[in-house]
C-alpha cells in the first residue's frame, strides 16, 4: 500500500522491474509532481489537444486580507488595500471576494482591463495578478473593505524523508504512482506498458478532478453580493 514518500519509492520501482532504474526512482517522482502540478498534453474530443492538471477539493484553501495588513500595500487600518501579496503556497486562484457591508465576487481580467479600471474610483470589482506574487484589484477604492482570496494550494516539494506525505499522495496515491511510472519512459525504450500507464494516469486525473467538480456545484446556488 502506498502511503508516504517511502513506500510510494518502492511501488514505483517494483512497477518498473529494472534494478538499474532504482536510484532514478526519486528524480521519476519529482518529474512526476510537476506533471501533476502543470498538467500533461492530451488529446481532446474536438481533434486538438488540452491540458489537465490535478485541481481537487484537497487543494482548496483561504486567505483573508485586511486593511493593515503585512501582506497588503495598506500601510494602516485606515489604508485601503488595492494590492496583495499571494500566499506562499498558492498555485491558482480559484476566486476572489470583497467585503464590507456585504460581500462581492470580483471577475479576474486581464492585466489591460485591470488597469483601465483602476483609474476610477470605487467598491473594487476585478483583479489580475500583475506580476508573479502579487494581485491588484480595480477599481481603486475609498473604503476600507478586506478581501478572501480562495485558491488552490501547490502540493509539490515537500517529498524528501520516507515518512513524509500530502494531500494529492494520501488521497490520490494511482496518480503519484502513474505519473512516476510515465517520467520514467526515456530509460525504457519504447516499453509498451507506458501507454498503458499514461492511460491510467489520464484517467485518474480526470476521476479526481470530476469529484472536485460535483464537489464545488452540489447544493443550491449561492447568491453572493453582485453579479457582474
Amino acid at each position: 500500500m502506498i502511503t508516504n514518500y517511502g513506500t510510494l519509492k518502492t511501488a514505483v520501482a517494483d512497477w518498473l522491474k529494472r534494478k538499474n532504474l532504482d536510484s532514478q526512482v526519486p528524480e521519476f517522482i519529482q518529474l512526476a509532481e510537476i506533471k501533476l502540478r502543470d498538467g500533461i498534453t492530451v488529446p481532446d474530443a474536438r481533434g486538438g489537444t488540452q491540458t489537465l492538471a490535478v485541481r481537487v477539493r484537497e487543494m482548496w484553501a483561504k486567505k483573508t486580507y485586511n486593511p493593515g495588513d503585512s501582506d497588503t500595500n495598506s500601510a494602516t487600518v485606515n489604508d485601503p488595500v488595492s494590492s496583495f501579496t499571494l500566499p506562499a503556497d498558492y498555485l491558482e486562484a480559484r476566486w476572489l471576494q470583497y467585503f464590507l457591508t456585504r460581500s462581492y465576487m470580483l471577475e479576474r481580467v486581464s492585466s489591460f482591463t485591470n488597469a483601465e479600471a483602476a483609474s476610477v474610483a470605487g467598491r473594487p470589482r476585478f483583479y489580475a495578478t500583475e506580476e508573479s506574487d502579487e494581485v491588484f484589484v480595480s477599481p481603486t477604492t475609498d473604503t476600507l473593505g478586506g478581501f478572501v482570496l480562495g485558491y488552490y494550494q501547490d502540493f509539490t516539494g515537500n517529498l524528501s524523508s520516507d515518512t513524509d506525505t500530502n494531500v494529492i499522495l494520501t488521497n490520490y496515491p494511482n496518480l503519484y504512482l502513474y505519473a512516476s511510472l510515465v517520467s520514467a519512459e526515456p530509460y525504457l525504450y519504447n516499453d509498451p506498458r507506458v501507454a498503458t500507464w499514461l492511460s491510467e494516469l489520464v484517467s485518474g486525473i480526470r476521476s479526481a478532478n470530476a469529484r472536485e467538480m460535483l464537489e464545488s456545484r452540489s447544493g443550491s446556488r449561492q447568491r453572493v453580493g453582485g453579479t457582474f
